[in-house]
């Protein structure tokens, strides 16, 4: 049985339990003032605070809530959060608080919440969660905003963005909205309909992002232009959508806008589609196509009559331009002879009745008048309204002639003349039925027979002819020549009978009689081909030698000519004049001289008309028009007056040269002597003296029974000046061809080049014979970089040209020496004299095509850099807060620690508490290092010197199953940097490469010397011309994606499972290299291991020996008086219980103004000042400037979570500067101090 304690032993314990009692009291009293100091930290925060526990009820609030919301702590603390919301945002809250617990934090996410007087108000929260070591949910964090007036400004904002929306979403037209650089900012719905995209797929994108290439460079080109003009520009673009090949017409306006510098910000433009207005238009073009195809003429007038559409057939048939028609009245061209209505009384009818048909006379430019069958209909539109009247005509002047002369021959068949001059043989007789008796007399006799003018020449198809007359002889030139000179002769008149004669080949006997009329001699009635017997085949022979005929085919013909007697032929030839007597007798008898008078009334009469039609013609004429004798004017109309400048009173008598000027009145002269009939150019002078220039056609006519000359004057001014503009024209387009900065050239339609300007032979460094005829194949490389055949895309490329009208894209070319280049193309077809051709330009885009991918590469090394700068600024804000309340925790604990005995019950726990403080010490420092915000103390080291200390350490830590291999490199330069850094480097880098591996592998640690010029280093964003020492760590490990090295270096970041990582090593190895001016890259593939290559600047500087620190137990307890200064009381109080414990003597300051006060009343000397750094008031560096003019032997030992560059640069300590990093233990602390005072 235990015996029971004595009353000493019982006394012990209670003394024991009551300093333990003491010691927990005294550990409370510390953690309620941590809280009372974060309690008013965050009380007095201008922000709104809130803690949540796991069930959403509230456990804090700060003062600037209750004001927010007009609660106080009692009606607050206890209850649901959701009872603070309004009743629709209640069911969110619930849906969401444990997603908001599981995911550890939110931003921005908003709720409506209800004020105690019953007022909404809207609030936008950002927080956090706490865990415990275990990872379990503690509690929430979080502030939040009133964000009610933005809203209320955002809705108001949005509704008039809404109103202003509406309405450009109701016009009908296109409205869109770019930025400088082609970014779309905006557009109205009708935009959108119209390219099939949505504004997700528009807004934030450029024109590229939605359409194809040559659509978009066709968008930018009319963009640039609107720019060029600096004001609205209009055009119509023709657009083919790539997708379905359908083509739309645009009318658009672009307007650039301009800051007040003057610098672009933008481009507004709208758009109409014209495609209907454009069909329809293509459509009238295809009508009058058709119109201008057809014989007939058409002319549509308005309901007054006046002319505004004529086709080709119309203008060809008047001989005038469609200029001189188009705005004219019908009127001024024609009449209606046969039914005595005018052009007006048409028109008239035509509105009443709706159409007219009928015969009318027009006349032609020439004065000529032609017979018209003319039909009239009226046009009315949709709604039957009278819009126009469309008249058709037919030429029927032929068939009114043919009528007239029937008419004629008839008259001169039944009426007796007693002057037979002027009689033909046509207008006596019907040609079909003189045709059919000579046939039926050839066939009756078997003679050959013909009917032939007086000259010989034929008026009847002959009838029986034989192969030798038809086909031999009259088929030679002489021989055709003989027969008409025998058949004159054959019908010459004689009153006692035939006349018969052998031709003049002599081997055929031909006869003949004369029809004559009145005594006059009108035709020849000829009969013949009946071969002579005696005519033998040598004398014929010889006649065809002499006519150029064949002899042995005349010689056969001759022989096929049937034979007849002299006697029967002569009988024939009787008969013959016999008929053609009778004929003349029945033909005209009794011809009397009443006809000719009647005739000329008559031609009187059409005189008188023709004249005044001439005259009114001569009037309405645009050109001068004037008739002279010898140069003096006879009679002129209006339109020579308007030119020259004379009334028409002047010009009448005056001598025509002096309308010409003198330098063309020697050649006027000439063509006026020689009769000279074609338009030729001249100058003439009017009345006011002005020179001007001339087109003069003339011609001789009788009037007024003498010969005169008419001559049109054309003032040719304006037709001259646009010559000449089209003669600038072509020569300044010559000019442009050859001096334009792109290579341009034409392809012919199988497919080569026939001509090119000198930038296309520069650029392929080829002479123009070189060049020419080939095609573009001959001209690329054998492949194009999309992996196609050059010879099939350029092909397909030629094929999409022809079919689009316009195509652009880019095209890999090689010049005469063999190098490649890129040029963006633009095809378009065109015909060049009637022949159907591609128009190629080219533009050298090889170095804009380099750029663009040497600034993509630099923007994402540029966006990595800011991702890892902001990463690092908002990761050394955090550690430098939690640094504080480390150094609370840590010193507490060692000071206590250092009072309890180690079998104390609660040293271990307080130990374990020490221990989590100083594992989330090693956090903080890691993300400072991260941050580049590590206080270090650098040294002159010799690189692999550094490194072989660490690799027997780095061998433990990688395990026995993975080789370590080491490579110093030789003749490396000195770095200058902190130890204690590189260890880090190495340690994150060999555990990294540890990981890796599965199972067996091999670590690689190499070392060399490496230097960069400023060429490598303009195309390496991060690199910076030097000499550099490299270290390269390499693996056979399982290596990495694309994707997970682009985050590599983010805090935080990690690929391990759950509680196998930090994230932060590799965050620390980035932020050591970068403090020391330093650059990394990685170099990995999955399942081809891992390489980080870490380039620092070497220094000049000889390298030193690392000298070891002293521990705590190297140095000896203090005795010294220590001037201690730090803002916060937490740490302020715990820094002296420390000291103190070390046997300092502690005077201590909470401000640096307490400091100078108590560092003056102090009597006695002061040794060291420990101070912060960073403090209202004055910082910690320039207090101790002061401070030494106090006491100038005074050392000095600074500490701080961070130094924000008040006693560091950059992080790195000046010289002679002692630091000591917060959190620190005591131990810390001890060694620091020494090192300072021995310092």
């Amino acid at each position: 049985m235990k015996e029971k304690p004595t009353y000493e032993e019982l006394e012990g314990r209670i003394q024991e339990l009551e300093s333990l009692e003491s010691a927990h009291k005294h550990l409370r009293e510390k953690v309620r003032e941590s809280e009372i100091l974060f309690k008013r930290l965050y009380e007095k925060a201008p922000l709104s605070y809130q803690s949540l526990d796991e069930n959403g009820r509230f456990i804090a609030v700060n003062q600037a809530w209750l004001d927010t919301l007009g609660y106080t702590q009692e009606e607050v603390i206890g209850k649901s959060f959701a009872d603070f919301l309004h009743p629709d945002w209640r069911d969110h809250f619930k849906e969401n608080f444990p997603r908001f617990k599981a995911i550890g934090e939110i931003l921005g996410v908003e709720f409506e919440m209800v004020k105690k007087n019953g007022d909404l108000i809207l609030v936008s929260f950002t927080g956090k969660i706490s865990r415990d070591e275990k990872g379990n949910f503690q509690q929430t964090h979080c502030i939040f905003n009133d964000i009610t007036e933005l809203k209320r400004a955002e809705n108001e904002l949005r509704k008039r963005e809404s109103h202003l929306r509406t309405l450009l979403n109701t016009i009908p037209d296109l409205i869109w909205l770019k930025d400088a650089d082609g970014v779309y900012l905006s557009c109205n719905k009708r935009f959108e309909r119209f390219f099939g995209a949505g504004e997700a797929d528009i807004l934030g994108k450029t024109d590229y992002d939605f359409v194809d290439k040559e659509l978009a460079d066709f968008f930018r080109e009319m963009d640039r232009k609107a720019v060029a003009v600096g004001g609205p520009s209009s055009n119509e673009e023709q657009i083919t959508f790539a997708a379905d090949g359908h083509k739309v017409f645009l009318e658009t306006i672009k307007t650039p806008m301009f800051d007040t510098d003057g610098k672009l910000t933008g481009i507004l433009g709208i758009g109409r589609d014209i495609t209907e207005r454009k069909q329809f238009e293509m459509q009238l073009s295809l009508q009058s196509l058709v119109l201008n195809q057809i014989q007939d003429r058409v002319l549509i007038t308005d309901l007054e009559g006046v002319i505004t559409y004529v086709n080709d057939a119309a203008i060809r048939a008047l001989g005038f331009s469609r200029d001189e028609l188009i705005g004219v009245s019908v009127e001024k061209y024609g009449e209606a002879p046969d039914r005595g209505a005018t052009q007006k009384e048409i028109v008239k009818e035509t509105l009443e009745h709706g159409q007219w048909r009928g015969e009318v006379v027009n006349r032609t430019a020439k004065g000529e008048e032609i017979i018209l069958d003319c039909r009239t209909q009226l046009v009315l539109d949709e709604q039957g309204n009278k819009v126009a009247l469309a008249v058709i005509v037919t030429d029927i002047t032929a068939h009114k002639l043919a009528e007239a002369g029937l008419e004629k021959r008839l008259m001169a068949l039944t009426q007796p003349l007693d002057n037979p001059e002027g009689i033909d043989f046509e207008a006596l007789f019907v040609p079909a039925e003189i045709q059919r008796l000579q046939d039926e007399f050839a066939l009756a006799t078997g003679v050959a027979s013909i009917i032939t003018r007086p000259d010989g020449t034929p008026l009847t198809v002959p009838s029986n002819f034989c192969r030798l007359c038809k086909d031999l002889i009259r088929k030679t030139e002489m021989g055709l020549a003989n027969c008409f000179k025998s058949d004159v002769a054959l019908g010459r008149p004689s009153h006692d009978g035939p006349t018969i004669q052998l031709c003049l080949s002599g081997g055929l006997w031909d006869a003949g009689a004369a029809i004559s009329v009145g005594g006059r001699h009108v035709a020849n009635w000829l009969i013949g081909q009946v071969r002579d017997a005696e005519q033998t085949e040598e004398k014929m022979r010889a006649y065809a030698r002499n006519i150029g005929a064949d002899e042995t085919a005349v010689a056969e013909a001759f022989h096929a000519v049937p034979a007849m007697s002299y006697e029967r032929f002569e009988k024939i030839a009787r008969v013959l004049f016999t008929l053609a007597n009778q004929l003349s007798a029945t033909a005209y008898q009794n011809v009397q001289q009443a006809r000719f008078i009647t005739e000329r009334k008559r031609a009187e009469e059409e005189l008188g008309e023709s004249e005044e039609r001439f005259k009114a013609l001569h009037n309405a004429s645009f050109g001068g028009i004037a008739i002279h004798d010898q140069g003096v004017i006879l009679e002129c109309n209006q339109g020579l007056s308007e030119i020259s400048g004379f009334g028409y009173d002047e010009l009448v008598g005056m001598d025509g040269l002096l309308l010409i000027a003198e330098q063309s009145r020697e050649s006027v002269m000439t063509n006026i002597r020689s009769g000279y009939e074609k338009p030729y150019e001249a100058f003439g002078v009017r009345k006011n003296g002005e020179i001007y220039p001339l087109r003069l056609e003339a011609r001789n006519i009788p009037y007024k029974g003498t010969m005169g000359r008419v001559v049109e004057f054309r003032d040719i001014t304006e037709p001259k000046k646009a010559e000449e503009l089209l003669r600038e024209s072509e020569l300044t387009f010559r000019k442009l061809f050859e001096d334009s900065a792109d290579a341009i050239q034409l392809l012919d339609k199988t497919g080569v080049f026939v001509e090119c300007n000198q930038a296309a032979l520069t650029l392929l460094k080829m002479t123009r014979e070189q060049f020419l005829f080939k095609p573009p194949v001959d001209l690329s490389p054998e492949y194009q970089p999309d992996g196609q055949s050059s010879r099939e895309k350029a092909l397909k490329m030629i094929e999409i040209a022809y079919e689009k009208s316009l195509h652009r894209f880019d095209w890999t070319l090689i010049n005469s020496e063999g190098i490649e280049f890129i040029v963006e193309v633009s095809l378009m077809p065109i015909k060049v004299k009637g022949e159907l051709m591609l128009y190629s330009s080219w533009r050298d885009i090889t170095e804009r095509k380099r750029a663009e991918a040497e600034r993509e590469s630099l923007q994402v090394q540029l966006i990595q850099a800011q991702k890892m700068e902001s990463v690092g600024r908002l990761a050394g804000g955090v550690a430098h807060d939690f640094n504080n309340m480390l150094g609370v925790i840590i010193g507490l604990a060692d000071i206590i620690l250092m009072q309890m005995a180690p079998d104390n019950p609660f040293h271990a726990d307080l130990t374990e508490i020490r221990k989590a403080g100083e594992r989330s010490a090693d956090l903080t420092r890691q993300l400072l290092t991260f941050a580049r915000k590590q206080t270090v103390a650098p040294k002159v080291l010799d690189f692999n010197d550094t490194i072989e200390n660490m690799l027997k350490l780095l061998r433990r830590l990688i395990g026995e199953d993975i080789d370590l291999l080491w490579k110093p490199g030789h003749g490396l330069w000195p770095v200058k940097m902190d130890p204690t850094q590189i260890d880090q480097i190495l340690a994150n880098l060999c555990v990294n490469a540890r990981d890796a591996i599965d199972g067996v592998g091999k670590v690689t640690i190499e070392t060399d010397k490496a230097s960069f010029d400023e060429e490598y280093c303009s195309q390496h964003m991060d690199f910076v011309p030097g000499d550099y020492v490299l270290l390269a760590v390499s693996d056979n490990g399982c290596g990495m994606d694309i994707e997970t090295t682009s985050h590599l270096f983010e805090p935080f970041f990690t690929t391990k499972e759950m509680g196998k990582g930090t994230g932060l090593g590799l965050a620390t190895v980035y932020g050591a290299v970068k403090q020391n001016n330093g650059f990394i890259n990685v170099y990995s593939e999955p399942g081809q291991g891992t390489t980080f290559k870490i380039y620092l600047p070497c220094h000049a500087a000889k390298a030193g020996t690392e000298t070891k620190e002293p521990t705590p137990q190297d140095t000896e307890r203090g005795s010294e008086t220590i001037l201690l200064v730090e803002d916060e009381p937490a740490i302020l109080r715990m820094t002296t219980m420390m000291l103190e414990l070390l046997g300092y003597t502690v005077v201590a300051a909470s401000t640096p103004g307490e400091a100078l006060r108590l560092a003056q009343e102090h009597v006695g000397c002061i040794d060291l000042v420990l101070t912060d750094v960073v403090m209202p008031e004055m910082n910690g560096r320039d207090l101790a400037k002061n401070l030494l003019s106090i006491y100038p032997d005074m050392r000095r030992l600074f500490m701080s979570g961070y130094t924000a560059n008040v006693i560091a640069h950059q992080g790195v300590l000046d010289e002679g500067v002692h630091f000591m990093q917060k959190p620190f233990s005591l131990g810390d602390l001890k060694v620091k101090l020494r090192e300072a005072l021995a310092g």
